[in-house]
């Protein structure tokens, strides 16, 4: 079994945590959500899957500065329909 690990925290909204929170479970295998008296959470995550969701993303990452050197339209597109920041690839 693998080692659970942050994956983000923040602060409830009137001791509800936020939506995007939720959606770490269409991502992960499992996650166990942590929250403190103050209304402050944490998420953590099996290690194991962070380290290949973060090479992904990064894989990705490098592919769309790729493709913007060769397209630059097409890679916003990209970016935008895959949620990808493409101003921090250029």
């Amino acid at each position: 079994m693998s080692e659970m690990v942050p994956y983000c925290s923040g602060k409830t909204f009137g001791g509800q945590v936020p939506g995007y929170v939720l959606e770490v479970s269409l991502i992960f295998s499992r996650y166990e959500l942590e929250v403190d008296g103050e209304g402050n959470f944490q998420v953590n995550v099996p290690d194991k899957e962070l380290f290949i969701v973060n090479k992904f993303k990064d894989d990705v990452s490098k592919m769309l500065s790729e493709i913007y050197k060769v397209d630059s339209e097409l890679a916003k597109k990209l970016a935008r329909q895959y949620q990808f920041k493409l101003q921090k690839l250029i």
